[in-house]
């Protein structure tokens, strides 16, 4: 084992205890209080959700909700908890990617000051061939330091996260994405910037791009639950993930 990895180690027990203590909690986003109408899929497409690069912390309602809503939804959804490597896609039609820090970025609310870096070259590789032969990535970074931190794959797609703070917003949507979506809302987030030729939704707290033969979409609304009239956020998602899956 490397220093980096013994250090790493050292720490992990830590830091789960002092993320968890200040990082921000909300309402499930996308609450599973009661299913979704009708199943888009009785058996449908693999999902794999990434929890093996410091990303947020594993009781987080929001990211639980998702993972609920797709596992409504018909879609096989599982979790990862080593680096990417080649092998780890096969059968799986999307990756999701949810605020991955990396050590160095979980370890910034005890002042290190370090440059946090989430993937390897090796891992952002894996994950922009795979893309490219067909895969579909849904990168979400919506709080700091997660912009920074994953800036590495997005670069890897011609995408650009700013990890700048974004007030509370209620969205219209439009396009593929707006379907049955009469509005969403945030209570925060970030920047981003895509490719040539991608698709901003969300006040540009969203992009949808083709990459080779796959698709991406990268994410920085902290979507959330409001009061009075409920948000279509739970649709927005599902809009999402159809896209990246191509259903009709």
């Amino acid at each position: 084992m490397n220093l980096d990895r013994m250090f790493q180690a050292g720490v992990a027990v830590a830091i789960v205890g002092v993320v968890w203590a200040v990082w921000p909690q909300s309402n499930a986003v996308y609450s599973s209080a009661s299913r979704i109408h009708h199943s888009t899929y009785r058996h449908g497409p693999a999902v794999l959700v990434d929890r093996g690069h410091w990303n947020r912390p594993g009781a987080d309602p929001r990211l639980d909700g998702l993972m609920q809503l797709l596992a409504f939804d018909g879609y096989q959804v599982s979790r990862n908890r080593q680096e990417f490597v080649p092998e780890l896609f096969r059968g799986t039609w999307v990756l999701v990617v949810a605020d991955a820090m990396g050590w160095k970025g979980a370890l910034l609310p005890q002042g290190l000051h370090a440059h946090p870096e989430a993937f390897s070259p090796e891992e952002v590789a894996a994950v922009s061939d795979w893309v490219n032969r067909g895969g579909a990535l849904l990168l979400i970074a919506d709080r700091p330091p997660a912009g920074e931190a994953s800036q590495r794959m997005a670069s890897a797609f011609g995408t650009r996260l700013m990890d700048t703070p974004a007030g509370p917003e209620r969205f219209d949507v439009a396009g593929p994405m707006g379907e049955d979506v009469t509005y969403a809302m945030s209570f925060g987030g970030s920047k981003v910037t895509g490719p040539p030729g991608s698709v901003a939704f969300l006040q540009s707290q969203g992009v949808a791009f083709e990459f080779g033969r796959g698709r991406v979409v990268v994410l920085t609304a902290q979507l959330a639950g409001a009061g009075g009239r409920r948000p279509d956020n739970r649709q927005l998602m599902l809009n999402i993930m159809h896209w990246l899956t191509r259903t009709d």
